[in-house]
């Protein structure tokens, strides 16, 4: 069975299941929602909260200085090797392999459905 665009009730792909001419690539039908998109929106959005304080604060702000000092307060490692990793980036992992003997490698080249070896 071939998935159908929400949108138009036709066919995403042809038989080979490439995406056809003029299809924009799947992805999310027009119209719908992303909570993703909402989350962005609403994090951006200063935080009604105490009407006493001066400074208004973001809800993203909010966010962060609450998981800052949780894991600051709690001295919770987990908790700040997260937040190290999610700025930095995570540390870059090596993958040392060695092989014994011979080692055949086939290269494929696909042209216009049909399977050539080159």
């Amino acid at each position: 069975m071939k998935e159908t665009n929400l949108n138009d009730d036709k066919p995403y792909t042809d038989e080979r299941g490439k995406f056809k001419e003029g299809n924009p690539g799947g992805g999310r039908p027009e119209g719908t929602v992303s909570i993703v998109s909402a989350l962005k929106r609403k994090l951006e959005e200063v935080y009604p909260g105490d009407d006493n304080k001066k400074e208004k604060k973001k809800y993203a702000d909010i966010i962060v200085d609450t998981i800052l000092n949780k894991g600051i307060d709690d001295k919770d490692v987990g908790m700040l090797k997260d937040i190290t990793d999610r700025v930095d980036g995570k540390p870059a992992q090596s993958l040392d392999v060695k092989a014994t003997g011979d080692i055949n490698i086939n290269i494929v080249k696909y042209t216009d459905g049909d399977k050539d070896t080159v």
